[in-house]
């Protein structure tokens, strides 16, 4: 059950805002393709003549090792989040700028806290203990967005054991068993994991050494090439995917191999970590919507009991027959934003 309350839901990244208003009708909606400022917020208010505003939820891409679940904001909150603004400045300054500016009765829902239930052997990292405790470990990304996912399918299908692939600029895959997460791909940044738009995904980590030690790159330069300068645009100058489907470049063509590539390892190990799997997912802007790329990705497991349908039909790329289903699903994390913000005390006062 959710509450009639009205939600203003606020997702901000590091170049686009997101608005969401939830109020008695269809949920008013605006991206914004900008830096986040409190002004956007104010003319998206003004404009849908948004006057009373109960709730706020704002989508937080990191809550560190304290902040665990949706949380309602405090002055403790704010400084744990301040805190952690060294490892993500660009996402999580203008969340907070728009925490003050806004006011109000406020949210914090984790991008993190869907990852809390993967267990220890593959949280921690390889490395001295120490730092272990210190809490260097695999945090997760995208989480919202899995959430938003399981709660889909949930309401559709009994599934045991499924690996979604949120593909976006960014992109991460995750292995669910009854529902929580178990593995995923990003780790302590959501620099790890498969092949991005201009992230690297994994490398050796000898490659940072070489470029430091050989190529005198300093530490800032090492981080802004990872981010900003790897992946497909480091392959082929080409970062958004439809323009990099279409190009006739070999370098492009290669590029879209070596994203194939990579996801459908990361696949294939999700597959031996569950021991099979029952749905395969994929959302996110590239996810929901690039067929081509799934059936490349299908390719790779015909070991699997997959029966393809001959044509996707709606979000289905399987048969009715077939023991493994495929589907497309639509990223949702404003609604799950909603959904958790409205619903926050339920539990407590039921």
């Amino acid at each position: 059950m959710v509450l009639l309350v009205k939600v203003l839901v606020v997702n901000a990244g590091s170049s686009s805002l997101k608005l969401a208003f939830f109020g008695c009708g269809d949920p008013i909606t605006e991206t914004f393709a900008s830096k986040p400022t409190p002004e956007l917020v104010d003319q998206f208010l003004q404009k849908h003549g948004v006057d009373k505003v109960d709730r706020i939820g704002f989508r937080v891409v990191h809550g560190g090792p304290n902040l665990t679940e949706t949380v309602k904001v405090d002055a403790g909150v704010i400084s744990e989040l301040k805190s952690l603004c060294y490892l993500f400045p660009l996402h999580l300054t203008p969340t907070l700028r728009l925490m003050e500016h806004l006011g109000g009765e406020q949210y914090a829902v984790f991008d993190t806290t869907f990852h809390h239930t993967i267990p220890k052997e593959r949280r921690l990292y390889p490395i001295p203990w120490k730092y272990g405790e210190r809490r260097i470990e695999k945090f997760g990304f995208h989480g919202i967005s899995y959430q938003s996912c399981v709660r889909q399918i949930e309401q559709k299908m009994s599934v045991e054991r499924m690996i979604l692939c949120h593909l976006g600029s960014g992109c991460s895959v995750c292995a669910i068993e009854k529902g929580q997460s178990v593995d995923t791909s990003m780790g302590y940044t959501p620099v790890d994991g498969v092949m991005m738009a201009t992230r690297s995904g994994s490398i050796d980590p000898g490659v940072i050494l070489q470029l430091m030690h050989h190529e005198g790159m300093s530490v800032d330069e090492v981080d802004h090439m990872l981010n900003f300068e790897s992946g497909l645009v480091g392959i082929c100058g080409i970062s958004d995917f439809k323009e990099l489907v279409e190009s006739s470049n070999e370098r492009a063509k290669l590029a879209y191999t070596m994203f194939v590539d990579r996801l459908c390892k990361q696949i294939g190990a999700y597959v031996a970590l569950l021991g099979g799997v029952d749905f395969i997912g994929f959302t996110g802007g590239i996810g929901s919507h690039a067929d081509m790329l799934i059936y490349d990705v299908l390719k790779s497991f015909d070991f699997l009991p997959i029966q393809l349908a001959e044509k996707r039909e709606g979000p289905l790329f399987t048969t009715k027959e077939s023991q493994v289903a495929v589907l497309a699903l639509e990223c949702a994390e404003e609604g799950e934003i909603y959904q958790q913000v409205a619903n926050f005390g339920c539990a407590q006062s039921s």
